[in-house]
């Protein structure tokens, strides 16, 4: 007896039970209260059941950004599947909520903030290259970005991404100042010295506020210990932060895909030539990812490495997508079809189904399931974000794309990202301002004044975006999206004859090689020419183009959203 959307899993199972039973249903109302809308949800009673024993509902931060980390804490408590593991009385579950009601009425630090007490949080910076030659910095690298991997996978516990604690790699910069930036309570930082086969790893946990030494330790090993020195610190580092692991978490930290030295290393090599994001770069980490394969064949993590690499070539142009995102796909199911429970191949198989196959179903469902395994998995939310900018769902876009930022606070594609769901919500102001933003922290990054340049246009500051397109062209080396966008600018700021030169130039490069076909596209929409736009946008269907996948929130497209062509061809694209 109840209404089963909002029945604990033992009630829909018939068990016998206790207060601890409407404890769970006080929580479905809470979550419903908090985000406006049903915890578990499906068309038929068996689909509800279903939710209730086994899934977990889109936390509530991601779904409004505004709400408390705390306030999340206490409905997914409240709605634990364990009653063992839940609220075991209704007074405790009223302290918690009073705990967060007198923070937020005394105008406190945001009880959200990373480093609250709340939730302990933690950045481990890049560990000091110690040894005599200079190539070991890849494995070094490599050391760090296997702790954060691992440490991401605990779900009471806030960690920043590579990207931003990369950022003061080789500063000398006070700890207190790393952790303000990266707003967080505890710093993991370490060397590694290498000689041959033999290691020395010192690592030291670090208290940002006052920077006491919580933990040291100094590991005298082979080479061959290198997982055990991992797993040791991992879970030092957990004990000391007093987290508890919860059910599998303890498997996820110390989860080892290969036993085989030599294809670890290549791996690590494979994803410091991946970080550096230059085709060369992506050209060698192809190559080191197929060397770890050819010894160990199953090698999960090199082939969601692969899949990654080819998805990323696809979405940003440096290949025809049918090449990019044919691989992409072949190799993020060979990573699941090893390991279907690896977060990464779930992100590369949903760009390849969403952006290019333009299957937005399955899109959705592997960007959810990548995000279920792995919550804290900053690229998830950020590519899931540029999903649902595609898909029109902007609201959601912005709870994911903030939880990204959280994640990684210092990343200026993350930031840029911020600034472009602005644009598309028509906040233009906001844009420039997080553009802006984005620019103090990579000023020579291309795109960002390129899409800068757009939100100015959108706001008749010709002269202004006119600047800065020119100068995104430069810093993106002649890109032809950042082109395309130029000569859309020139085309509406009145100098067409400068605009139909770079069309000029675009068709001519296409003649040669590969061009998103959005790039034309966008030139003839700012010449008004809606005829040539429309045939280029059929183009850019024919040749699964990436960028075009955002054209039904583009404010460019405007002036295409009457003509009765524009729903038919978002009919092509299962956009409609």
């Amino acid at each position: 007896m109840g209404t089963i959307a909002y029945m604990s899993p033992e009630q829909a199972r018939g068990d016998k039970l206790d207060w601890r039973s409407d404890l769970f249903s006080f929580g479905t109302v809470l979550y419903e209260m908090a985000t406006g809308r049903q915890a578990f949800t499906g068309n038929t009673p068996a689909i509800i059941f279903e939710a209730v024993f086994n899934k977990t509902p889109t936390s509530v931060v991601v779904l409004d950004p505004r709400l408390p980390d705390a306030l999340e804490r206490i409905i997914s408590r409240a709605m634990e599947k364990d009653r063992k593991l839940r609220y075991q009385s209704a007074s405790d579950l009223i302290a918690d909520l009073q705990r967060i009601k007198r923070d937020q009425d005394s105008g406190v630090k945001s009880i959200s903030s990373a480093a609250d007490t709340t939730i302990p949080s933690i950045a481990v910076l890049p560990f000091k290259n110690m040894s005599a030659e200079p190539e070991q910095e890849y494995f070094c690298d490599g050391m760090s970005e296997e702790l954060i991997n691992a440490l991401t996978k605990i779900k009471d516990l806030h960690v920043v991404a590579r990207t931003s604690a990369f950022s003061f790699k080789g500063k000398d910069i006070d700890i207190r100042e790393i952790g303000k930036k990266l707003d967080v309570g505890k710093l993991l930082e370490g060397s590694v010295r290498k000689a041959g086969n033999k290691l020395r790893i010192t690592a030291q946990l670090i208290n940002v506020s006052d920077g006491y030494h919580l933990w040291s330790e100094r590991y005298d090993r082979q080479m061959d210990d290198v997982f055990a020195i991992q797993d040791e610190i991992a879970l030092s580092i957990v004990d000391n932060l007093k987290v508890s692991l919860l059910g599998g978490e303890k498997a996820k930290v110390t989860k080892r895909h290969t036993k085989d030295l030599d294809a670890y290393n290549l791996y690590l090599r494979g994803r410091h030539f991946w970080s550096i994001r230059t085709g060369e770069g992506f050209k060698k980490a192809i190559e080191c990812y197929q060397q770890a394969l050819k010894i160990d064949p199953d090698y999960a993590p090199a082939y969601a490495g692969l899949a990654d690499t080819y998805g990323f070539l696809g979405f940003f142009s440096f290949l025809p997508p049918e090449d990019a995102f044919s691989k992409c796909k072949e190799m993020a199911t060979r990573a699941l079809a090893i390991d279907n429970m690896f977060a990464e191949a779930h992100i590369s198989l949903a760009m390849a189904c969403g952006f290019y196959e333009r299957n937005w179903p399955l899109a959705d469902k592997e960007f959810r399931l990548a995000i279920e395994i792995n919550p804290n998995n900053y690229y998830a939310h950020y590519l899931y974000s540029l999903y649902l900018i595609g898909v029109d769902r902007l609201d959601e876009a912005h709870g994911h794309i903030q939880r990204a930022l959280a994640l990684d606070p210092l990343s200026h594609i993350i930031n840029m990202f911020v600034a472009i769901l602005f644009l598309y919500k028509r906040q233009y102001e906001k844009a420039i301002e997080e553009f802006e933003r984005a620019l103090e922290l990579y000023p020579t990054f291309g795109m960002a004044h390129v899409h800068l340049a757009r939100a100015f246009c959108m706001r008749n500051m010709y002269r202004e975006a006119v600047s800065a397109a020119q100068k995104g062209v430069e810093l993106s080396g002649g890109a032809p999206l950042a082109k395309g966008v130029h000569g859309c600018i020139l085309a509406m700021s009145g100098d067409k004859e400068k605009a139909e030169q770079l069309l000029f130039d675009l068709k001519e490069r296409a003649k040669l090689g590969f061009v998103p076909a959005f790039a034309v596209t966008c030139i003839y929409m700012g010449l008004g020419d809606k005829d040539n736009a429309f045939d280029w946008f059929e183009k850019g269907i024919e040749q699964r183009d990436p960028a075009l996948f955002h054209i039904k929130s583009s404010p460019e497209a405007d002036i295409l959203r009457s003509d009765p062509r524009y729903k038919a061809l978002l009919k092509k694209m299962n956009l409609d």
